[in-house]
């Protein structure tokens, strides 16, 4: 998937580059802005007809755990979801996610993503799992991690085991994977036809 293997390295090296002092903000606005087209592009170049989808009741919520790289690896979530046939909507940044779910009405079969772009999100990311389970919200959470490297086995394992109970839920660290785990949640709940 090309988003996993050039957008999110491309959205990762900017974001480091931008804390590290190493890429001025009109530099950094650039690529933010180029990215973000190719992502519209993407989801504007239709790959699955909505007719022959199946479309599926489980709700995603795609949040970004902080900055713009965050919220565009959140609109492309959203996006290859969506073409999985999964009602899926991506918010702004917010400090605050349990209040806003708890005003959509979300229900426990729902999902909801939080997207963060290596190298700074992840304490972002739990900061947003923190508050969404403190809003008393059931919700299934997968905490996206992209680019996230760490294998189950090895001295990875210990780190992965850390940042699995830190997030309370999954963590995903494509696109791929993200899909699988919403397919595993989406499974238990009804489909529904298009047309």
């Amino acid at each position: 998937m090309i988003a996993n293997s050039i957008v999110i390295p491309a959205l990762a090296m900017a974001e480091r580059d931008r804390h590290t002092g190493q890429l001025d903000h009109r530099r950094e606005d650039f690529i933010l802005q180029s990215i973000n087209e190719f992502v519209t592009e993407l989801s504007e170049a239709e790959v699955i007809p909505v007719a022959e989808r199946s479309l599926r009741s489980t709700r995603v919520f795609c949040f970004p755990a902080h900055g713009a790289a965050d919220e565009i690896a959140a609109a492309m979530c959203a996006h290859f979801l969506t073409q999985e046939g999964f009602p899926a909507i991506t918010f702004p940044v917010t400090d605050s996610p349990g209040q806003l779910l708890q005003a959509l009405g979300v229900q426990a079969e729902d999902i909801v993503c939080i997207s963060a772009v290596p190298p700074f999100s992840a304490g972002h990311a739990r900061k947003l799992v923190k508050d969404i389970r403190e809003s008393g919200s059931k919700v299934t959470i997968v905490a996206g991690l992209w680019g996230y490297s760490a294998s189950k086995e090895g001295p990875g394992a210990v780190r992965l085991a850390r940042l699995q109970k830190a997030m309370s839920g999954e963590i995903a660290a494509s696109f791929g994977e993200a899909l699988e785990l919403a397919k595993a949640v989406g499974d238990k709940a009804p489909h529904v036809t298009a047309g």
